[in-house]
């Protein structure tokens, strides 16, 4: 009964909220509706118009016209704040994937150069993020946090940042991410400078040509992230500039903890973090990974064979031979 009452209410003050936005004026009456009773259609939940007749409404001995009113308006807030996507209840499924054109505009098509001078920040409550330079010490790292109880470095940059465990002390864990941003040539293109690729130089090894995988290691960096805020310890992700590498990590980590797209992502760092600016492979990494996350039980077509195949060897699945296996399907809860 009570869950009844809750979403007629709801449904009145969505109703009146729309009619007003659309320019109504004051919402029409709405007839009241009542349940059908749940033995005429098992597993069922619809409502039928009220009969000719309706009851007085019943009120609560300690219900007033003021907590009504509070009631209706509240329940119109929160219509209007689920019109302008502002509610923190929406499922991210109803937002718009983020695009790479929507990134860039988001982010600036330019590369923020190496000295951009953006602060030491904690983005997150528990997770920060630092140009190596400004944490190149233990010292450097405990005044940057501004004494924080940083428990793990994330190193995303072990080719240009010295940090290994044990260099900020014996409480300091160093994750170690094996992981390149764009070759220098590149990135002074991104920057609008002149610049000549030497990708096709053979001599130049080849994880030093191009961008490296940073999507293998979006999931690994955030559990353990999740890890070290659970104890009640602080995190802190790095890689030389903290503009490309660095903010892909903090990102994928906002994206699967909080539910949100990239770009939703980008919109909770950046104010607090400016230099945001993942490589175009980090980028389009970061798409594929929050489609990912929309659809976590969505399967590959080599996976989805495989899946079959062991069912078929366990004879779950009907063969020319056999029937399938007998299998146990939950039932639907009973509505009482």
């Amino acid at each position: 009964m009570t869950r009844t009452l809750l979403f007629i209410f709801c449904a009145s003050a969505s109703a009146t909220s729309l009619h007003r936005l659309r320019g109504g004026g004051d919402a029409p009456a709405v007839a009241p509706v009542e349940p059908i009773a749940s033995n005429a259609m098992p597993n069922v939940i619809t409502s039928r118009p009220a009969a000719a007749s309706v009851p007085p409404p019943i009120h609560h001995p300690s219900t007033s016209a003021s907590v009504a009113t509070a009631m209706r308006e509240a329940g119109e807030a929160r219509f209007h704040a689920l019109l302008d996507g502002l509610d923190p209840l929406i499922s991210p499924s109803s937002m718009a994937p983020t695009t790479f054109e929507a990134f860039r505009e988001y982010t600036g098509w330019q590369r923020p150069g190496h000295d951009h001078g953006c602060p030491p920040v904690e983005v997150v409550p528990g997770v920060w993020t630092a140009h190596y330079h400004d944490i190149d010490t233990q010292e450097k790292l405990f005044a940057a946090t501004k004494g924080a109880p940083i428990k793990m470095v994330v190193n995303s940059a072990l080719s240009q940042c010295a940090c290994r465990t044990g260099f900020y002390g014996p409480d300091v864990i160093v994750m170690e991410v094996d992981l390149e941003d764009d070759p220098n040539e590149r990135k002074y293109f991104d920057q609008g400078k002149p610049s000549t690729s030497t990708v096709a130089d053979k001599s130049v090894p080849l994880k030093l040509r191009c961008a490296g995988d940073a999507k293998k290691d979006f999931t690994p960096v955030s559990v353990a992230i999740e890890a070290v805020l659970a104890s009640g310890g602080h995190v802190l992700i790095h890689c030389m500039a903290s503009l490309s590498r660095s903010p892909a990590f903090v990102l994928s980590h906002i994206m699967r903890t909080r539910n949100l797209t990239l770009l939703e992502a980008a919109h909770v760092m950046k104010p607090k973090w400016d230099a945001v600016w993942p490589c175009d492979r980090f980028t389009f990494q970061l798409i594929e990974y929050e489609a990912e996350l929309a659809k976590p039980n969505r399967f590959s077509q080599a996976e989805l064979t495989a899946l079959l195949d062991q069912a078929a060897a366990a004879g779950a699945l009907p063969t020319a031979n056999a029937p399938a296996k007998a299998s146990i399907v939950d039932e639907p809860p009973q509505i009482s």
